[in-house]
């Protein structure tokens, strides 16, 4: 019995690297040019704390942002409730950008880069 498996090929390697290479490309030329749909100031980051909820954020900063990560975490009956994380981030057409998590809709942990 003969356990190979088909391996691609030099010319398959390169065309889903040149793939991978223009999906970035793509992306990052959309949020310098467009900026996405959602922009954040150092001072609307600056008035965010934690420990406030979700919507308290949104309130603040004027957008939604963009969800990239939720996760759940089961807990244990009697002992820990259940714990979903979130992480949100807002970009501007500069790169700037905040990232925020949040576990059970409150603010744990805030990140910017650039805000002005």
């Amino acid at each position: 019995m003969n356990n190979t498996q088909a391996q691609p090929n030099q010319a398959q390697k390169a065309v889903g690297g040149l793939f991978g290479l223009i999906v970035v490309g793509a992306v990052l030329y959309y949020f310098f040019v467009y900026g996405g749909s959602d922009a954040i100031t150092k001072s609307q980051f600056d008035s965010v704390k934690e420990g406030m909820s979700y919507q308290e954020v949104v309130q603040i900063i004027g957008s939604s942002g963009t969800e990239s990560v939720s996760s759940s975490m089961p807990g244990v009956p009697g002992v820990t409730d259940t714990t979903i994380t979130k992480i949100y981030s807002w970009q501007n057409k500069n790169g700037s950008n905040a990232q925020m998590t949040f576990q059970n809709e409150k603010l744990v942990i805030k990140g910017q880069f650039g805000l002005k």
